[in-house]
């Protein structure tokens, strides 16, 4: 979840995705066959990333099947060191991913920001690295494309690898033998040949090159080289030379053959390595350059809207309420100009009367009731305009006169009309009081979905924080608390699959490592452990607080009129969780 203040307005001018849900504000980066874009989810109020296939390789098959294995990869894989994707989705034929924003910036972007990066803290970020490719490569992905630039950074602290556009999933016929996908200067020399032959090992080489790019701050080049030039070891800590040649070694069995295999040998080193100087900067970067206000420049949106019609024909791809639905483009791009529709019974009346009719005068014109012509003239039409014996015919019967009737009391017809309008009123009355009573079993229904729909998001949205914040455990251990309390706390929270259950555990876990941090953090420390334990336990303390105020809102709506009708009748199931304590005061940075 990003860190930043929702927008203080929608804009009308920007596209919109997922039948309106996802509003585009600005555009975060640009690739080759794809643009990511910061958009607001109206849905969940809530920042996202979402990436777009440009309209110009939509028909490209290869480069379409990529993208959605792109998205599916990265949907199917779970951990707090990947960048999670919440939605996929095709906007006018278009396809699009919906993932968490990570807004503050990528190790590319420090290191160009403040240099080569200290040893403790380039080893304790490539320790997370460690941990993605793990999971990463225990699901068969090879990644393919690991560097500086695709490890995004949260604002607390916590890395998170992206970018599986290359990445090859087994099995997988998508490479064609023989070429090379990649980053010069990350990619191993196998890959430098063929990358359908790769796997995970090919990943570590990218990793021992992401630790020697941010150590150095220079750019990777020929680094399997490292015995023949020596200056390319200049700047990295004796300790963590023999750690890169074992990662950037030729021959793939000569590497280390896990990416555990490489966190187990940094752990064993990081104690030894000099502590980082008091003057570093945090591993966050400030946002900055990204317009979320909603007045981003319109041609930032022209690469997914070029050649394509803008205007909302399915739903998913409009412009908010400046454009309307009432207008459709043809195939040409024009708004076809529709003509009037005929007046009422026109045609109808058109049709039925014929120039050819014979009629006599114009006292046999005809007129319409419901297109039916019915002449003025009354006798038959074969006699019409003859003369002499041939208008003599059978006399047609005359009629007998109508008997008398007796005359009905005007005070019968009142009575009846009473009794009527008596029996009409009560039973509208009895509609009232029915359609009364279901709205309230409607009412009380949706006020305790609506509050369980909030407090189910404010469970995932909890756990979420969690994940992302597991490595305070370890920062609490370097500040001298026992790691074993808080593992055995986070073990739990992670074995439990039902979502409130995991929510409440949860709860435990960010009490039991806030009584930790308020004994060992000091308020004004300046060291990075201390800094970081701050910056999780405020987002961790702020995420229980929306978790009991979302379980508060169930029960006072449990507990109305409406609620408790609802919840006698079984139209809605009851939400019944411990009392929980209030949460512990959030450490914030001075």
């Amino acid at each position: 979840m990003s860190q930043l203040p929702p927008p203080s307005e929608l804009p009308s001018h920007t596209p919109r995705l997922g039948h309106g849900r996802y509003v585009l504000m600005d555009r975060l980066g640009k690739g080759g066959m794809a643009g990511v874009f910061a958009a607001w989810d109206t849905q969940l109020d809530e920042w996202r990333a979402i990436k777009v296939l440009f309209p110009k390789h939509a028909g490209d098959r290869s480069l379409r099947s990529r993208f959605e294995t792109e998205a599916r990869t990265m949907r199917q894989l779970n951990h707090p060191n990947l960048v999670r994707v919440f939605d996929v989705g095709e906007a006018e034929h278009h396809p699009y991913m919906v993932m968490e924003l990570v807004d503050a910036g990528s190790l590319h972007l420090w290191i160009k920001s403040y240099g080569p990066m200290p040893p403790r803290m380039a080893v304790e970020a490539v320790l997370q690295l460690c941990q993605a490719l793990q999971t990463v490569h225990d699901a068969d992905v090879v990644h393919r494309d690991v560097k500086p630039r695709n490890l995004l950074i949260n604002w607390d602290g916590a890395l998170k690898l992206t970018d599986f556009g290359i990445a090859r999933v087994e099995p997988s016929e998508e490479t064609s033998t023989g070429l090379a996908l990649g980053t010069m200067g990350y990619m191993s020399p196998e890959q430098l040949h063929d990358a359908k032959t790769v796997d995970h090992r090919s990943d570590l080489y990218a990793l021992g090159a992401t630790l020697w790019a941010i150590l150095t701050a220079r750019k990777a080049r020929d680094l399997f080289r490292l015995d023949d030039k020596p200056e390319l070891m200049e700047g990295v800590p004796p300790a963590l030379r023999p750690v890169l040649r074992h990662c950037l070694a030729y021959e793939r069995q000569d590497r280390y053959q896990s990416a555990e295999d490489i966190r187990a040998v940094l752990e064993g080193v990081l104690p030894g390595l000099p502590p980082d100087p008091a003057t570093t900067p945090p591993l966050p970067l400030p946002s900055g350059g990204v317009d979320l206000t909603g007045s981003a420049d319109p041609a930032v949106f022209r690469e997914i809207l070029e050649g394509e019609d803008t205007s909302d024909a399915d739903g998913l791809l409009d412009f908010g309420s400046s454009t309307s639905s009432a207008f459709r483009r043809d195939d040409a791009g024009r708004v076809p100009i529709q003509a009037p529709p005929p007046l009422e019974g026109d045609l109808k009346h058109r049709r039925a009367v014929s120039p050819t009719t014979p009629y006599a005068s114009s006292d046999a014109l005809p007129t319409y009731t419901a297109g039916v012509v019915q002449p003025q003239d009354q006798r038959r039409p074969e006699t019409i305009g003859l003369k002499g014996p041939q208008a003599i015919g059978t006399p047609e019967p005359v009629p007998p006169p109508p008997q008398p009737t007796e005359p009905r009391s005007p005070r019968d017809g009142s009575a009846v009309r009473m009794a009527s309008i008596a029996a009409l009123g009560l039973l509208g009355l009895g509609v009232m009081a029915v359609l009364g009573m279901v709205g309230t079993l409607l009412v009380g229904t949706w006020q305790l979905s609506s509050a369980e729909a909030r407090f189910d998001a404010a469970c995932d949205d909890l756990s979420a924080r969690v994940n992302d914040a597991a490595p305070i455990v370890r920062e609490l251990e370097q500040l001298g608390a026992s790691p074993d309390p808080l593992l055995a706390s986070l073990e739990e929270w992670n074995l439990i699959t039902d979502p409130r259950a995991k929510g409440h555990a949860a709860v435990a876990f960010v009490e039991r490592v806030g009584s930790e941090a308020r004994e060992r953090v000091d308020p004004v420390g300046v060291s990075h452990e201390e800094q970081m334990v701050r910056q999780r336990m405020s987002r961790l303390t702020d995420g229980v607080t929306q978790y009991q105020d979302a379980l508060t809102a169930w029960h006072r709506a449990a507990g109305g009129p409406f609620g408790r009708l609802s919840l006698r009748l079984g139209l809605a199931d009851p939400l019944i969780r411990p009392t929980l304590s209030p949460p512990s005061a959030p450490l914030r940075q001075e």
